[in-house]
């Protein structure tokens, strides 16, 4: 999941399709975060998680904004590679 759908679907498709949209790779990666928090905002709604629900969307518009920068600077396998990294912690345990 990490290594595959995720930065394909949050990242490469979004990033690529608001680039077609808007035609400026800033309101570009702004689109794809918007859309990444606002699904963490279902999740987190869903869960029922609110205390701490500022905090996670906040690390989630950093992380998906390194994400979208990084696929836009250096390609998917580099978003990729991020994005398991980040994750790392859920196999190690």
């Amino acid at each position: 999941w990490s290594a595959g759908f995720e930065p394909v679907f949050f990242r490469a498709a979004a990033l690529s399709f608001f680039v077609r949209l808007e035609n400026r790779a800033w309101m570009a990666v702004a689109l794809a975060v918007a859309l990444r928090v606002f699904v963490s905002a279902r999740q987190i709604a869903e869960a029922g998680l609110w205390d701490a629900g500022p905090l996670i969307l906040a690390s989630t518009a950093v992380m998906a904004t390194a994400g979208c920068i990084l696929f836009a600077r250096a390609g998917l396998p580099a978003a990729m590679i991020l994005a398991a990294g980040l994750d790392l912690h859920l196999f190690l345990k």
